[in-house]
C-alpha cells in the first residue's frame, strides 16, 4: 500500500484529479489532509500550517512530565554541560529515547535543535546532569505547545 498526497490552489482540479486517479487505481480518499506522518496539518486560507501539538502531548505523557513547571527556553544561556565522567550514570536507553523523539519533533520545531543536538553528544555515557538537561527541554516544550 502507498500513499499520495495531491493538492491544487484550483478545488475543480483536486476533484478531476481524484477521479481520474480512482478510474486508473484501486484506491480511497481520506479528504482534506489532517495529519500526516505524526505531523498536524492545518490548512487556512492564510497558508498551511503544521504543528506537533499531539505528538509532544505524548512524548510528555510517556516521560511523566505533564504536571511539571514550564521552563522559558530549551536551554540555559550559561549552561555547563560537558562529558561529566564522574557524575552519577543515567539510564541510556531513557537517554537515546528521548534524543529520538528530539530528533523527530526538530522537523516542525527548530528552536531545540541545537540544544537537542548538544544532548545527543553525550549518548555513549549519560549521566544525571545530561538527563537533566533533557528534562528542561521537556519543561520548555511543554511552556510553548501552540508555536
Amino acid at each position: 500500500m502507498d500513499d499520495i498526497i495531491f493538492g491544487s490552489t484550483n478545488d475543480a482540479l483536486c476533484k478531476d484529479f481524484e477521479r481520474v486517479m480512482k478510474l486508473k487505481f484501486e484506491m480511497s480518499s481520506m479528504g482534506e489532509m489532517k495529519f500526516f506522518l505524526g505531523l498536524q496539518v492545518d490548512q487556512m486560507p492564510e497558508g498551511i500550517f503544521i504543528n506537533q501539538t499531539k505528538y509532544v502531548n505524548d512524548v510528555l505523557e510517556k516521560f511523566s512530565m505533564t504536571g511539571t513547571s514550564l521552563m522559558s527556553t530549551p536551554l540555559a544561556l550559561t549552561h555547563s554541560i560537558h562529558l561529566d565522567p564522574t557524575g552519577e550514570k543515567f539510564d541510556e536507553t531513557l537517554h537515546w529515547s528521548m534524543i529520538g523523539l528530539f530528533m523527530y519533533l526538530t522537523t516542525s520545531r527548530p528552536d531545540i535543535m541545537y540544544p537537542t543536538c548538544l544532548a545527543a553528544r553525550y549518548q555513549s555515557s549519560p549521566r544525571a546532569s545530561h538527563m537533566m538537561m533533557a528534562r528542561r527541554i521537556l519543561r520548555y516544550l511543554k511552556g510553548c505547545l501552540t508555536e
